[in-house]
């Protein structure tokens, strides 16, 4: 039975028969075309369900220390990664940012993509000195207003020392879960 069907699925339909040759081939293309459109609208479907499945946001804060002879080199940041980030919750968190009153000196932070398709930004060393918690804690209120659970929160610290000088890198993560 099982052969049967084999046969007859190989069998060109009578449609196809009456067709002539230029014909069947941009049937074949339109028909090759269809598939590739529906197998791209499953695995956006597939994105769909995973970000239901786990839907979770990392928002990582990154402090790099290098020393050079008598001047030490910093660089401060935050960056928000998981595929549930979305537009909204970046805006959403920026305009929380942006109504911080900040002294003189401290730059405004405003989450942007970069060039690895997260969202970050800058601190200057003003900002990290008077307003680092006041940003953690704008963006955990943000969150938890959007529904993102707080759920734990993970401290690094790593260090590599080459002859061009050393240096100094510490994580915190910030990990968000929605439950459904």
């Amino acid at each position: 039975m099982k052969r049967s069907r084999l046969k007859s699925s190989k069998q060109e339909s009578p449609i196809l028969k009456s067709l002539s040759a230029t014909t069947k081939h941009h049937h074949l293309r339109i028909r090759r075309k269809v598939t590739q459109t529906n197998r791209r609208q499953a695995n956006e479907e597939d994105l769909y369900n995973y970000q239901l499945i786990m839907p979770n946001i990392i928002l990582k804060k990154t402090f790099k220390i290098k020393p050079s002879g008598f001047q030490v080199a910093t660089e401060k940041s935050f960056s928000l990664h998981g595929s549930a980030v979305s537009a909204h919750i970046v805006n959403a968190i920026n305009q929380k940012l942006a109504s911080l009153r900040l002294a003189a000196g401290a730059n405004r932070l405003q989450f942007t993509p970069d060039s690895y398709g997260h969202y970050s930004c800058q601190m200057n060393h003003n900002f990290q000195k008077y307003y680092e918690e006041d940003a953690v804690c704008a963006i955990l209120d943000v969150m938890e207003i959007l529904g993102w659970k707080f759920r734990f929160q993970y401290d690094s610290e790593s260090s590599s020392a080459k002859v061009s000088g050393s240096s100094i890198t510490t994580r915190e993560l910030f990990i968000f879960s929605k439950e459904l």
